[in-house]
C-alpha cells in the first residue's frame, strides 16, 4: 500500500519533510506522536525485512522520523514524572525515619530513583530529551550532578563511545587501565575469564 510519500528530513528542519511522489516537499504538520501509534502504523502497513546485512536499515525511516521527534513539553513532563518519584520516595523515607525497619527499604527505594538519574542526564547528553538546546544542558548538568556525575565530561565520553562502538582499542567503555607493567589488556582477554 505505496501513498507515493516518503519521510526525510530537511537540512535545519527539527520536523521531517513528507516529500510528494513529484518530488516536492512539505513540512510535516507538527502532531503528537506516541511509540504505540507508530508501532500499529508499522505492523499494518511496513513490512520490515527479515535479513538484512545492515544495521541502518532494520527500522524504517519513517518510523525513526515519528520516534525522533523532540519536544520540550513531553521532555517536562518526563522530567516532572521522575522527580516526582523522588519526592514520593523521600516523602516515604520521612515518614518511615523512626523505625528503622521501614527506614531500609524506604531509603532502597529511595536511591533507586536517585540512581536513575543516570536515564535523563544521558538523554540530555544525547539532546534528545527535549527539543531545546538549552534545556538539554541544563537538566542534563542537574541531573548530572544529582547522580555525581559530570554531564560535560561524559557527553565528550560517550561521544567517543558512539563513534568507536565495540572497537576494543578505541571504545572509552571498552579500554581497561593499564596494568602495573604499563599494558593494556585486551577487551577480549577481559571476557574471556580465567
Amino acid at each position: 500500500m505505496d501513498s507515493g510519500l516518503a519521510v526525510a528530513r530537511r537540512p535545519g528542519m527539527n520536523r521531517p519533510a513528507v516529500v510528494m511522489a513529484g518530488g516536492a516537499a512539505q513540512c510535516a504538520p507538527k502532531k503528537e506522536m506516541r511509540l504505540t501509534d507508530v508501532a500499529l502504523r508499522v505492523a499494518e502497513s511496513e513490512v520490515m525485512p527479515e535479513a538484512n546485512p545492515s544495521a541502518r536499515n532494520l527500522v524504517p525511516l519513517s518510523v525513526l522520523a515519528a520516534l525522533g521527534q523532540r519536544s520540550d513539553r513531553r521532555g517536562a513532563l518526563r522530567l516532572t514524572a521522575h522527580v516526582a518519584c523522588i519526592a514520593a520516595t523521600g516523602f516515604v523515607v520521612w515518614l518511615a525515619r523512626t523505625h528503622w525497619v521501614l527506614l531500609i527499604p524506604a531509603m532502597a527505594l529511595h536511591g533507586v530513583t536517585i540512581v536513575t538519574l543516570f536515564a535523563p542526564m544521558h538523554e540530555c547528553v544525547h539532546r534528545t530529551a527535549f527539543a531545546s538546546r538549552r534545556a538539554n544542558d541544563v537538566v542534563g548538568w542537574i541531573a548530572g550532578v544529582l547522580g555525581f556525575y559530570n554531564a560535560t565530561y561524559y557527553r565528550h565520553f560517550h561521544a567517543w563511545h558512539h563513534r568507536y562502538t565495540q572497537d576494543p582499542t578505541r571504545d572509552p567503555e571498552l579500554i581497561s587501565p593499564p596494568d602495573s607493567a604499563g599494558d593494556r589488556p585486551s577487551a577480549a582477554s577481559l571476557n574471556s575469564g580465567p
